[in-house]
């Protein structure tokens, strides 16, 4: 993972039994939590657009890498020093042709030498309205000074910059003006030459996933696969692992795990037509989305559950679709529905079961089943606690919230403590060459911003704690913590009380 560092997790013991009906344990251990508040260190003045990342070390300095609103419908790219809030770089910065509904957030990448670079799209300095101004070149910036080390000619891309499949350079689907096809590019970081290249996804495909997952634009005959090297692993028929009805169209969200090359995700369905108005309405079944586990090697599938998402997990796009490994995953068994009109979206009899599982057979391990309310309301996407630790989850059972043990299912209430919940993802105006219901859509959107909350989700005005920021906030070092808030950017240390 190459966005955040690595979080503190939170170890609790917790024992006693647990019921499937969500009832209390016995005699569970006290909630050992750190409440101690702790007052920000600095804050840098930006309006972010998500939440930031943090490069660099002690020897050099950390900093703090953040996407920012400006005026006149504008973004930029900002570097602040970790220790002090103060800003050190920022350059304008420009969404180029991706897809506007994927989320704008800082990547970074190395050179063959294994120099760190922040990588993204340098927008003119002048806002433009029309499509060519989208089409701007890529840069890669010197982490600490902001110097720009390397500018390619203007490319259009249809995707955000990333590193190649070898964690080196920056790769994208795009093509350089003039070019009319777009193909797999590199960009060497060190001699800047661009060039057309095998890796990424298949002609006519586009990536959906962590290391060559792809979908194909055969419509209504899409295939996923795998595009490793150049070559397709295998492909198949989403209706195979995901049901009928179902396409990338509709959305998607994967995990890929390194370790054993493997996936778990799903695929929106198909609408049809449907245009959300109260003469067609846009309704989604919950009970017929299907979550599946399957081989990144020759997409065998491991396990199918119908109904089941991957829930509870960290909303912040942090590359949390790539990691190592899922010890103990949790997903959640759902039916009813959720019904869009003029962008109202409401829900209809939902119920759900959290489920901790095994990763290989998908066999259910222990369950709870969330209040009708409270499964409305995590529907609804209201604000939930964010635990980027791994070992835990908050939930909201028949006792009221608690905080779960992933590994055991065992809890204990978490009445009165304070965490971290993160807002619905935070939106600006900027232009985009697409056009929607004709005309051109100008929203973007980046990710949430952070707030001290209740175990509900309810802001409270304590503010934060040692526990709500090791559990919830991006770490810069072993007592530093950063979030984007509605504050702005805001730096706690929490040897400093």
């Amino acid at each position: 993972m190459k966005t955040f560092g690595g979080m503190v997790v939170l170890m609790l013991v917790l024992t006693g039994c647990t019921s499937s009906d969500g009832g209390s344990p016995k005699k569970p251990e006290a909630l050992k939590r750190d409440a101690t508040v702790v007052k920000p260190a600095w804050t840098a003045d930006v309006d972010p657009l998500g939440q930031p990342v943090v490069l660099g070390d002690a020897k050099t300095g950390f900093t703090v890498v953040v996407i920012a609103k400006e005026p006149a419908a504008r973004l930029k790219i900002v570097g602040i020093d970790g220790e002090s809030g103060k800003q050190l770089w920022s350059h304008p910065l420009g969404p180029n042709h991706a897809v506007p509904g994927i989320a704008l957030i800082p990547h970074t990448t190395e050179t063959a030498a294994g120099e760190k670079r922040v990588i993204f799209y340098l927008a003119p300095n002048k806002p433009g309205k029309e499509e060519a101004d989208l089409t701007t070149p890529l840069v890669a910036v010197e982490p600490r000074t902001g110097k720009i080390e390397l500018k390619s000619p203007k490319v259009y891309a249809a995707e955000a910059p990333d590193s190649c499949e070898d964690d080196t350079d920056v790769c994208m689907r795009g093509a350089l003006e003039g070019e009319r096809d777009y193909a797999n590019l590199r960009v060497d970081l060190e001699s800047g030459k661009i060039s057309r290249v095998k890796e990424g996804a298949p002609d006519d495909a586009r990536l959906i996933g962590a290391d060559g997952l792809f979908s194909t634009g055969d419509r209504p005959a899409e295939k996923l696969g795998v595009y490793r090297d150049g070559k397709t692993l295998w492909s198949t028929s989403v209706d195979t692992l995901f049901g009928p009805g179902r396409t990338s169209d509709g959305g998607w969200a994967f995990t890929h795990e390194a370790g054993p090359d493997r996936y778990i995700g799903y695929l929106g369905q198909r609408n049809g037509g449907v245009k959300g108005t109260a003469d067609s309405p846009y309704v989604y079944d919950l009970g017929k989305q299907t979550l599946t586990s399957f081989s990144g090697a020759d997409g065998s599938i491991l396990w199918q559950k119908k109904g089941a998402d991957q829930c509870f997990r960290p909303t912040d796009f942090d590359d949390e679709e790539k990691v190592d490994a899922i010890k103990h995953p949790v997903r959640c068994q759902m039916s009813g529905t959720f019904t869009v009109i003029d962008d109202k979206r409401t829900v209809q009899n939902v119920a759900m079961t959290i489920e901790g599982y095994d990763p290989v057979s998908g066999t259910t391990s222990w369950t709870h089943k969330m209040p009708a309310e409270a499964a409305a309301a995590y529907q609804m996407s209201e604000p939930r606690v964010l635990m980027r630790g791994g070992r835990t989850i908050v939930a909201t059972l028949a006792g009221g919230p608690a905080l779960i043990d992933v590994a055991t299912g065992k809890f204990v209430k978490a009445k009165g403590q304070t965490f971290m919940c993160q807002t619905d993802a935070v939106e600006h105006e900027y232009v985009t060459p697409w056009i929607f219901k004709g005309r051109s859509e100008h929203t973007r959107r980046g990710t949430g911003l952070a707030f001290p909350c209740s175990a509900d989700g309810k802001a409270v005005k304590s503010g934060m704690t040692v526990a709500a920021l090791t559990e919830g906030a991006v770490k810069i070092d072993d007592s530093t913590y950063v979030v984007s808030s509605d504050a702005g950017l805001v730096g706690y240390d929490i040897g400093k009380r």
